[in-house]
């Protein structure tokens, strides 16, 4: 709720946050945690995940999220970076 509260006093459209994937997944309610050192991606929405839509107006891609248990002001929530170990990596390839 504090950094929530933080994040909506700051002028910024677009704000990093670094932290421990346990925050997080408290946060946003999730049944697992981030890798370390992943990149995700979400949207703090003013109006609790709500847009008011015109007639004929495109659905937000953000409103439609895999992840059922996220609080309905965290909208889009998408990995954007993943480290892929070198064990890992080698064995793909």
């Amino acid at each position: 709720d504090a950094l929530e509260a933080w994040l909506w006093e700051q002028p910024e459209d677009v704000i990093c946050c670094i932290g421990h994937s346990q925050f997080f997944k408290a946060m946003l309610k999730l049944d697992f945690k981030f890798d370390n050192c992943d990149v995700w991606q979400v949207r703090l929405d003013r109006n609790d995940g709500k847009d008011e839509k015109k007639d004929g107006e495109a659905e937000d891609e953000s409103n439609t999220s895999p992840y059922p248990n996220l609080p309905p002001q965290w909208t889009g929530l998408k990995r954007l970076f993943q480290i892929v170990p070198e064990t890992e990596a080698e064995s793909s390839s």
